[in-house]
């Protein structure tokens, strides 16, 4: 093994070879980001969104539940403390 490939297999040589080859990475801040969203974090927010204020159904979605359980037989009562 030649002695610049010996170099490379150290931290510091592959350290010095590829801050060579590319340029300088960095990440500027963005103005009114406090941080960068990573995998997942969409998901949870919708979670706790949906928790607190319940998932949002059209309209005629809605109706055809509130219809279909009327066709079971389910009360009135039990419909209208759910819908109200």
């Amino acid at each position: 093994m030649t002695a610049a490939r010996q170099q490379l297999w150290t931290w510091p040589g592959f350290l010095a070879q590829s801050g060579a080859q590319m340029p300088a990475i960095s990440a500027a801040a963005v103005t009114g980001v406090d941080q960068a969203p990573i995998p997942g974090d969409p998901e949870r927010k919708t979670r706790v969104e949906r928790t607190r204020n319940g998932v949002p159904l059209p309209d005629d979605t809605w109706a055809a539940i509130v219809n279909t359980a009327r066709e079971v037989g389910v009360s009135e009562v039990s419909i209208q403390r759910v819908t109200a």
